[in-house]
């Protein structure tokens, strides 16, 4: 793991509440998002970081994004970047939802509204698979991480995603270290 870059607090906040207010999609297009912001156009993070911010993430309670966003915050600003990062980047969304409840909540139930929620959730599940599928080419390379990323569909499908992570995750360390001590560096 890398120590943190150095980034400005108040070019990182005004990015991630950018970013906050389009970030639509769940963890595929927030992923999405942060890639081709924060990594492609400002190269601030690598495809690597984010990454390994999904495998830290993975197996703690709450939300993914906002973990990822404050993993990221610390890979570029240190601890004030990893408290500034998930708050700049919920801002305007949190906002975006009481607007949204308040208006909801002052609507009649109209059919054309709930077929328009259900279009979004249905296009947003797209979204989320393609981009995880993008995720999976660029960093399961080789028969063993493939095979690692289909046990974790797998797992994932027949089990909770924390164990399909732990489990897999416990598998990846001890190929590591066999493969450590054949090349005879243990």
């Amino acid at each position: 793991m890398q120590l943190p870059r150095t980034v400005s607090l108040l070019g990182l906040s005004l990015a991630l509440l950018r970013l906050g207010a389009f970030a639509f999609g769940g963890m595929g297009g927030t992923l999405a998002l942060l890639k081709s912001d924060l990594g492609a156009r400002r190269g601030w993070i690598t495809d690597q970081d984010v990454a390994e911010a999904l495998a830290i993430t993975q197996t703690l309670p709450g939300s993914t994004g906002v973990q990822v966003v404050a993993f990221l915050g610390w890979k570029l600003a240190g601890w004030p970047g990893a408290l500034i990062a998930p708050f700049s980047f919920v801002a305007v969304p949190a906002a975006m939802m009481i607007a949204a409840s308040a208006a909801v909540m002052a609507l009649p139930d109209i059919p054309a509204i709930r077929g328009a929620l259900l279009g979004i959730q249905i296009a947003i599940v797209g979204v989320l698979a393609a981009n995880m599928l993008k995720m999976a080419r660029s960093t399961a390379k080789g028969r063993v991480l493939s095979g690692v990323l289909a046990g974790g569909l797998l797992l994932g499908a027949l089990s909770s995603a924390v164990v399909a992570v732990l489990a897999l995750g416990a598998l990846g360390a001890l190929i590591a270290l066999r493969n450590n001590r054949v090349a005879g560096n243990g």
